[in-house]
């Protein structure tokens, strides 16, 4: 499900398909109606615990070309406009959040969509106790089968998640293979998420979500590629969003490089990358015009 294709880190692309997904905010729940919630069945989480919200770019910006949304980097018509609008680095940090948008194809958009369908289905309790969400998850005129189990532990205060999946996909096919497992607390303070690749020869986890509610008004997700048959292995995501900032933090564990986005709610902002700038800090203001940044 995940290949390697990296500017800010393949990492990224597995949040950044937010913006696709229904229910994504930071504050809102899966569905304004829960179908599992008047029957005794523990409350599915947001899908905001696995994917973050990115409504912070919602900024016009001029069309991108083909190379940029294959490359992550503004071709040279979109420099000039940009550089002629004094928008440089702006531009190119929102290119390269273009690029990883459209990585989400090979990331984990399968299960993480195949989840927010849950709220469509009426969960029934099972014999130990635990309640199961059936339903048919269509992707790319293939179906799956789909299995999400929930059981609570009262005791704990937190409930415990597996999605299982079938198909017959002559490519992939699955018999009630472990998509994801987790557990999240019934507070909404903090959970994770553990993720299977069914293309990785060995049975280990692929990648792991853990996420945190430190606050009212403040969402924290950090992604690690867990599986040491991945090509990622070791590499690292962390989204930060406030009611005042939103920054994504990457590193490449091989490379021992790190990358950084910040975007400020009046506009403002800041784009560290390697291969941007020399590696140094470029910022631009409320208008996203170019500007020095703060010392």
């Amino acid at each position: 499900m995940m290949r390697t294709r990296k500017n800010l880190g393949i990492l990224m692309a597995i949040l950044l398909a937010a913006s696709m997904l229904p229910a994504c905010s930071t504050q809102d729940d899966t569905s304004p109606v829960d179908p599992g919630a008047a029957s005794g069945a523990p409350e599915l989480p947001p899908v905001s615990t696995m994917v973050f919200d990115l409504d912070f770019f919602g900024l016009e910006v001029p069309e991108l070309g083909q190379q940029s949304v294959e490359t992550g980097k503004p071709d040279v018509d979109e420099l000039r406009a940009a550089a002629s609008a004094n928008r440089t680095n702006f531009i190119n940090a929102f290119v390269r959040v273009i690029y990883v948008q459209l990585l989400t194809l090979d990331a984990l958009e399968e299960p993480v969509a195949a989840f927010a369908l849950a709220i469509h289905s009426v969960p029934q309790q099972q014999e130990d106790g635990s309640w199961l969400w059936t339903y048919i998850f269509v992707d790319n005129a293939l179906e799956y089968s789909v299995f999400l189990y929930g059981t609570s532990n009262p005791a704990g205060g937190f409930v415990d998640w597996r999605m299982e999946v079938s198909t017959n996909d002559p490519s992939n096919p699955m018999s009630h293979f472990v998509w994801f497992d987790g557990r999240t607390w019934n507070d909404d303070s903090h959970g994770y998420w553990q993720f299977y690749d069914p293309s990785l020869p060995s049975p280990h986890t692929s990648a792991r979500i853990d996420w945190q509610n430190p606050s009212a008004t403040e969402h924290r997700l950090a992604i690690e590629i867990t599986g040491p048959d991945h090509p990622d292995y070791g590499d690292t995501l962390v989204f930060f969003e406030s009611s005042f900032l939103a920054t994504i933090t990457a590193r490449d564990a091989s490379e021992g490089l790190e990358s950084d986005i910040v975007f400020y709610a009046d506009g403002s902002g800041s784009l560290t990358v390697p291969d941007y700038n020399d590696g140094d800090p470029a910022c631009w203001d409320t208008e996203q015009k170019d500007t020095d940044c703060p010392q």
